[in-house]
């Protein structure tokens, strides 16, 4: 029987194909800084929480006490040596823009300790400009992020040189 491959490469290069990311430190919700953005520079930040990304993260459980047993009939496990596997949802907002496919994605980096990107491990948001080129220089949005009183940092991040960028896909 055959089986069929997905080219991971293939979609990860389609994705982050003419993309901006900047990393941004704020204390805000997300909902908040959304709400910031959407009043200042005039755009239309939605959640849908079905484009949540989730992460499996494994776990050791601890060690207890007793002589517990986890397992099917056949194949018991201790419950020491059990790993648990637990998600951590990342909501995701998007503004779509009217004038061609392309959308501006801020995801939530931090959440319940976990993070979207381990290697940026300051940032709290990262915001994804998809089809860069296309944005007129004046409407550019990532200059502009200084300027935002709840914005206490925000910097340009080169997509190429993250080891997790597969996390930002959708």
């Amino acid at each position: 029987m055959a089986k069929l491959l997905l080219d991971t490469a293939a979609v990860e290069e389609d994705f982050f194909e003419d993309c901006k990311l900047a990393a941004i430190g704020s204390a805000l919700p997300g909902y908040g800084l959304c709400w910031t953005l959407n009043r200042l520079f005039g755009l239309d930040f939605r959640r849908t929480p079905e484009n949540d990304i989730c992460i499996l993260a494994g776990e050791t459980q601890p060690e207890t006490k007793g002589t517990l047993f986890a397992g099917t009939l056949f194949a018991p496990v201790k419950e020491e040596e059990e790993e648990i596997k637990r998600k951590f949802y990342f909501p995701i907002y998007c503004h779509k823009f009217s004038y061609f496919e392309g959308c501006i994605f801020l995801y939530k980096n931090q959440r319940q300790g976990k993070r979207l990107l381990p290697e940026l491990k300051h940032a709290d948001y990262l915001l994804l400009v998809q089809y860069a080129s296309f944005v007129a220089p004046e409407n550019d949005l990532l200059p502009m992020l200084s300027q935002v009183e709840q914005i206490s940092w925000n910097s340009e991040i080169e997509i190429d040189t993250l080891r997790s960028r597969r996390n930002l896909i959708i």
